[in-house]
């Protein structure tokens, strides 16, 4: 405490020790007016042990002052009308130029064009969080039946990175993988793809499952976090569908795959495919509408005072 400037009251359960330790973090749950995250789901996973890290319970005693606003996607940097980092612009009402994004997107990799065939991209850090060790088994049960086309551009840990790289060369002709970022080749494959798959184990909000949704590129995700609240189940009830992607639930190869081929399911039906493409464009998670939110927020905290 001596090294901090703070005084000794401070230091206490109600305070900010911790386990004999001090704490900033559960500090400022404390002591702070409101306390926001970046989705309403992981505002209520933070208060299980699960997602807590240790900090649940005291979390879950503050959580009259917890609030979740999801994040915004900037509109001008992300939208496939006005990319200049796309082979063609296209728009709601322009669906099927997408294809000449699909088709630029192919020919960057050793991967023999054939529209017809879904091709699923993917953009992450290779890392445990993100799902990388059900992904690959996956990945190597729907490339060896030819299922797909699966494109990744990523970096991360070492193995995670042989382990594709050794299964990229399995499969030259239908899996396409670029170690490292590549700016302008995200913005290809969430134009390029048909779907975009985030099995991650942990989201706390999320970004590309919203690019992908604004391109029409329709999301293959694991409900937890942000991607639980921008993804909503596809239904088909009296032939009509609602919905804008597919979700599973447990962490597991098995789960990931069973998803991806729901959704391979209903693009086989360009006419049901056609109207998620469009459901999910009509998605708005711009700054001008989650925005908003915080304004209430901070509103909120003026007029208390």
């Amino acid at each position: 405490m001596l090294l901090t400037g703070l005084s000794w009251d401070l230091f206490t359960i109600q305070g900010i020790e911790f386990y004999g330790k001090i704490n900033f973090m559960k500090g400022g749950i404390v002591f702070s007016d409101k306390i926001s995250t970046v989705s309403k789901k992981y505002a209520q996973e933070i208060q299980t042990e699960q997602y807590g890290a240790g900090l649940d319970g005291i979390i879950r005693f503050y959580n009259n002052k917890l609030t979740g606003i999801l994040n915004g996607v900037d509109y001008n940097e992300w939208n496939p009308e006005t990319d200049s980092k796309i082979q063609t612009n296209y728009n709601i009402k322009t669906i099927k130029k997408k294809i000449e994004c699909k088709k630029n997107l192919l020919s960057q990799f050793s991967i023999k064009e054939n529209t017809e065939k879904p091709l699923i991209g993917m953009i992450s850090r290779l890392t445990v969080q993100k799902g990388i060790d059900f992904l690959i088994p996956c990945l190597e049960k729907l490339l060896s039946k030819e299922q797909i086309n699966f494109i990744l551009l990523g970096s991360g840990e070492t193995s995670y990175e042989e382990s594709l790289q050794n299964l990229q060369a399995r499969f030259p002709n239908s899996f396409g993988l670029k170690i490292g970022y590549d700016f302008e080749l995200s913005h290809k494959i969430t134009a390029g793809a048909d779907i975009y798959v985030m099995p991650s184990l942990y989201e706390p909000c999320g970004l590309n499952q919203m690019y992908s949704l604004k391109y029409g590129t329709i999301p293959v995700v694991r409900a937890t976090g942000g991607l639980d609240d921008t993804i909503e189940s596809v239904s088909l009830k009296n032939k009509s569908i609602s919905g804008n992607g597919f979700k599973f639930s447990q962490p597991s190869s098995e789960d990931l795959i069973s998803s991806i081929e729901e959704a391979l399911s209903y693009y086989e039906n360009k006419k049901y495919w056609n109207q998620i493409i469009k459901n999910a464009m009509e998605c708005d998670f711009s700054w001008e509408h989650q925005g908003k939110e915080y304004i209430n927020l901070y509103q909120s905290l003026r007029d208390s005072k």
